[in-house]
């Protein structure tokens, strides 16, 4: 049924763009690596892959023999597409097939006898092109393309770029392919951050027995996929709920409004530097932000985003937000500035500011330092008797808190260091500032360098502090 309905939708597919790419026997075949590529980099409509996909009964795609798994950590979305069910694909004069789990691809050309099979038997026999995970398996591909040739095989283990196979080439006729560094640039290595959090429990109207309250999560994640013929970088988030003894479900918030606060920097390999800034909300079960796909690699990127969901019954809203990041080839950041706690009182009084270590205008520490941030929360508290505050000594209207230790490279943003206050700490505390501190009529005047405010926190610790008028913050 899921078939016939969308071959319904998708029949009117564009005859010029259907000339890229067709369906051969029982897998996909793209005319040319260019081809493959502006599917690859999301440069033309990728409704004609659907089509294939779901309406021509002779392939049938990872996506459909993979559906209710998840896998896709492991195989992109976009892999999960156009790879049929034995995990191959057709580019240019190559087939190739992609086996992500142990970090390798196999190719062979087209026109080899018994093409297809060799790859999926792994006949070693056949003149098999091996690429690693390291590989960035198109380049590869391209350079046998434009003359390089297949090196006879020197062992029983495959070496990268070469095929494995036992021919009748000899050593001397034979030139190793070798991993293609496009010019010098390397490609970045694959991270991601992944984690979840309760973002609410709501009491069962009739409870019972294990079922006494909802419980509602928000997983998220932020990942650099390396699929040897294809690299991405992809943000996701995803709500679900469960009782306290069932399995989480994936559903939607229930009127809970996400929300997606992207920053992303990137190069590709030898390319010139990209910059994108995203934020996106919907009522929704998930929601994706991919600034960056394409079957090339990237030699440095750096990618923060910082996730949002909010209570149903909330109005007005309270965000409930998490910051994923990660970072590969760009420097670690910036040097941050830092105070440290300088008195404690009785009565849950602090005295936090600054020292001789401290410098407002570039920042004093390293961002490979791992310190507290220091956390406020303003609830307009006059100050305590005994404090007179100025403008070097104001009051910061609240308490101060430190959070977990946190690398400056961590915070690559003002969002992201204010997230680790209130994901800690509840939704209205955040990063503490140089200029909190207040003094004056009615504390209408704002001061710098130190101030007062309700929290314990032992005399001498150093912790962050954001400044907002200098560049003096990691994420600057």
């Amino acid at each position: 049924m899921r078939r016939i309905a969308l071959l319904g939708v998708l029949v009117f597919v564009c005859s010029s763009v259907a000339a890229q790419v067709y369906v051969r026997d029982n897998y996909l075949m793209f005319t040319s690596i260019g081809a493959y590529e502006s599917y690859a980099n999301n440069e033309t409509d990728r409704s004609i892959l659907y089509y294939y996909t779901y309406g021509d009964s002779s392939v049938t795609s990872r996506a459909e023999v993979q559906e209710g798994e998840n896998d896709e950590e492991q195989y992109p979305d976009f892999l999960n597409l156009i790879l049929n069910q034995d995990n191959i694909v057709g580019i240019s004069s190559f087939l190739v097939k992609v086996d992500l789990i142990n970090g390798r691809a196999l190719a062979i050309n087209v026109n080899e006898p018994n093409a297809y099979w060799s790859l999926v038997n792994e006949d070693w026999s056949a003149p098999l092109i091996y690429l690693s995970e390291e590989d960035d398996g198109i380049e590869v591909l391209e350079n046998i393309e434009n003359g390089g040739w297949y090196p006879a095989a020197r062992s029983s283990e495959p070496r990268i770029g070469t095929t494995a196979s036992v021919s009748s080439r000899t050593a001397s006729s034979a030139r190793p392919i070798g991993r293609i560094e496009s010019n010098g640039c390397s490609g970045a290595p694959r991270y991601k951050c992944d984690e979840y959090a309760i973002w609410d429990s709501i009491p069962n109207p009739n409870p019972e027995p294990g079922h006494l309250y909802d419980l509602y999560r928000m997983d998220y994640k932020v990942v650099y996929q390396k699929a040897i013929i294809y690299f991405s970088l992809q943000s996701k988030q995803k709500s679900r709920t469960a009782y306290e003894s069932s399995n989480w479900i994936f559903v939607p918030t229930y009127d809970a409004a996400m929300k997606l606060d992207g920053r992303v920097r990137y190069r590709k390999r030898c390319g010139g530097e990209v910059v994108k800034n995203e934020v996106l909300y919907t009522v929704d079960r998930e929601q994706n932000w991919r600034p960056y796909e394409g079957s090339r690699s990237l030699s440095h990127y750096d990618f923060s985003v910082t996730f949002g969901i909010d209570h149903p019954q909330n109005n007005p809203r309270t965000w409930h937000d998490y910051t994923c990041s990660i970072m590969s080839g760009y420097s670690a950041g910036h040097a941050g500035m830092t105070w440290r706690s300088i008195e404690q009182r009785a009565g849950g009084v602090v005295h936090v500011g600054s020292d001789s270590q401290t410098n407002p205008y570039h920042g004093d520490t390293a961002p490979s330092a791992s310190l507290p941030i220091l956390c406020l929360r303003v609830d307009n508290v006059p100050a305590p008797a005994g404090i007179t505050p100025d403008f070097y000594n104001g009051w910061a209207k609240g308490s101060v808190a430190l959070s977990s230790p946190v690398t400056g490279s961590a915070l690559t943003s003002r969002t992201a260091a204010d997230s680790r206050c209130s994901s800690q700490f509840g939704p209205t505390w955040r990063m503490a500032e140089f200029h909190d501190g207040y003094y004056g009529p009615n504390l209408a005047y704002s001061g710098g360098w130190s101030y007062w405010a309700y929290g314990n926190i032992p005399v001498g610790t150093r912790f962050w502090v954001a400044i907002n008028d200098q560049p003096a913050n990691p994420w600057n």
